[in-house]
């Protein structure tokens, strides 16, 4: 029997007889430490005194920081962009003026289909003066502008 064989690990007959010395992860065996029994004893000693492995859970990868440059707005969003301030004080002041003729006492003496129309046009106009802040938002995204600046 060559000892070489015993310490690679290759099956040769009456290897499990003539192992005796602790071998660590590293290849390299500790010095001194004698084991009693074969090597298949062992096996069985040192399956009893590890601790279950628990799956390693893999890294996740950092996310990855964009250098996208905002993108150029077209003339035609930059001619909107532009006349949006003008669209949203023209909306505003017909919504306060429907506050102020609802606010008006008199204003529930008509007639119950002109109170109606005057409520859906107040949400109409609420509806649309939220689309247009939000498409003046959308733009100044799109630009890199930062709102509050």
């Amino acid at each position: 029997m060559n000892i070489r064989h015993a310490a690679i690990g290759e099956p040769r007959s009456g290897i499990s007889q003539q192992c005796g010395y602790e071998h660590t992860g590293a290849g390299r065996r500790r010095q001194g430490q004698r084991i009693p029994g074969s090597y298949d004893d062992w096996l069985r000693q040192r399956q009893s005194e590890a601790p279950p492995a628990e799956p390693v859970p893999a890294k996740a990868k950092p996310p990855r920081l964009s250098k996208q440059r905002p993108r150029r707005l077209t003339y035609q969003e930059q001619r909107e962009l532009e006349s949006l301030p003008e669209q949203i004080v023209a909306l505003e002041t017909k919504l306060n003026e429907l506050h102020q003729m609802m606010a008006d006492p008199a204003f529930y003496r008509r007639e119950p289909a002109e109170i109606v129309k005057a409520k859906t046009q107040l949400q109409s106009l609420e509806k649309e003066i939220a689309e247009v802040y939000q498409r003046w938002e959308d733009f100044e995204k799109a630009a890199g502008v930062v709102c509050g600046e």
